[in-house]
């Protein structure tokens, strides 16, 4: 829950995506910026441990891998028109036996070196892909994006397995894609890319079985001879319509996720700048004005406990500057037997026990805890509840005590495992003084 901000208007704890306020309707713009602190300072503790390291060159490489593969599979398939193109109008010579084997070996042979040369770039732009991927996960604590859902053995180990990498990578790079920037999307992207290239292979593979299907069963079924040419002819300008469109969906998806791929590069090359930038600013030095904003500026007046400014002579250079002597105060008088005498004085009596503190009362959100195991917490905010990692609550804490909120932590009565995590929880939001209840 770092990749939010704070209404300025309302003190309503907003998601980054959101480009208005969800309460008051107050524009992003004009909010607290306590999101880029938040994210900055955990960006740079995460360096201290793992330092970040550029992905752009693994990038390049499986871009050109991936577009590779695309510029060969519309090769192969113009060049395998022509051989499947042949054997639809040779059916009836094959039908009656009689078959030209040299004639196919002959218009198949220039798709031999294409398709074996798309076969190593589609390797390669795998492989590298998934190295890609997991430099990616493993760059997105030191942006300041926190605790990916993935690690990045995860993310380099299940691209490379079939059928699994079709369903498991897409959610890490929407994943690795928010957390790098959470005010922009891409998801849409993601769904073209993912239905160029996975919905091709199972649209061919689908439609590949029926044909295949259909060119058995036909001959026991047609009515005569004329019939099953016919009808053996019509699946194959069916395979090959689909093969032009699945092709077509692929290489579109390649390229679609080449672009989705340098638009994670150049968010997290311009957020790495940026917390460079911050980084590399000096501190500001002891004594100075910036380190102590309500220090008076150079030349003015020191007041006195009077309020008016105390009258210092010029001394000569090099003198030691006389200490500047407190303004005398009028004393009081009073009639007396010889005249008006100075009045003692008496100072006022003070009470010896301290006001009460006046009870606060939080008028910002309210962040629901539910702790039900010794590592997991789900945060309710907002009404929109998710899973909040350990090294994120602190920047959720920090948010909240700006916005004035409070928070609830709940933990299930059947688990005593988990009050350890709850005591924890409760000591990282007070420190940041978020005024804090628990239910058990």
């Amino acid at each position: 829950m770092t990749d939010i901000w704070v209404c300025s208007t309302c003190h309503s704890i907003n998601r980054q995506r959101g480009s208005v306020c969800y309460k008051c309707g107050a524009p992003q713009s004009a909010a607290v910026e306590v999101l880029a602190d938040v994210r900055t300072g955990l960006a740079m503790q995460s360096r201290a441990a793992v330092p970040y390291r550029s992905s752009i060159l693994r990038a390049i490489v499986a871009a050109a891998f991936i577009v590779a593969y695309a510029v060969l599979g519309v090769i192969v398939l113009v060049q395998g028109l022509a051989v499947t193109q042949y054997l639809r109008d040779e059916i009836p010579n094959i039908f009656n036996g009689q078959v030209d084997n040299a004639e196919i070996i002959r218009l198949a042979a220039p798709t031999v070196v294409p398709a074996l040369v798309q076969t190593i770039c589609g390797l390669g732009a795998l492989l590298f892909f998934a190295a890609w991927l997991s430099q990616v996960v493993m760059n997105v604590p030191s942006l300041g994006g926190g605790t990916p859902r993935t690690t990045p053995t995860k993310a380099f180990i299940y691209p490379l397995i079939p059928f699994w990498n079709l369903f498991k990578t897409p959610p890490m790079i929407q994943d690795a894609l928010y957390r790098v920037d959470p005010k922009a999307g891409g998801f849409f992207m993601i769904l073209l890319a993912w239905v160029g290239l996975v919905g091709s292979a199972i649209l061919g593979f689908l439609v590949g079985w029926w044909v295949n299907l259909r060119i058995a069963t036909i001959p026991g079924n047609a009515r005569s001879d004329e019939d099953a040419i016919l009808a053996i002819q019509d699946a194959y300008d069916t395979q090959i319509l689909v093969d032009v469109v699945t092709t077509l969906m692929a290489s579109a998806g390649a390229i679609v996720l080449v672009l989705i791929m340098f638009r994670i590069e150049a968010r997290a090359r311009a957020r790495d700048r940026e917390i460079r930038k911050i980084a590399a600013a000096p501190p500001p030095e002891p004594g100075t004005v910036e380190a102590r904003p309500q220090a008076a500026s150079p030349g003015s007046a020191a007041p006195t406990s009077m309020g008016s400014p105390a009258v210092t002579a010029p001394t000569s250079a090099g003198a030691p500057t006389p200490t500047p002597a407190a303004a005398p105060v009028a004393a009081a008088v009073v009639p007396g037997p010889l005249g008006f005498v100075p009045a003692e004085f008496v100072p006022a009596p003070v009470d010896a026990a301290p006001a009460a503190p006046v009870a606060h009362h939080p008028t910002g959100p309210r962040l629901h805890l539910r702790i039900d195991s010794p590592t997991a917490m789900i945060a309710t905010l907002a009404g929109e509840s998710e899973p909040i990692k350990l090294d994120e609550l602190p920047a959720t804490a920090a948010a909240l005590a700006r916005a004035d909120g409070s928070a609830v932590i709940a933990w299930g009565d059947q688990s005593v495992e988990a009050r350890p995590l709850a005591d924890w929880a409760f000591q990282v939001l007070t420190n940041a003084h978020v005024p804090t209840t628990m239910e058990g």
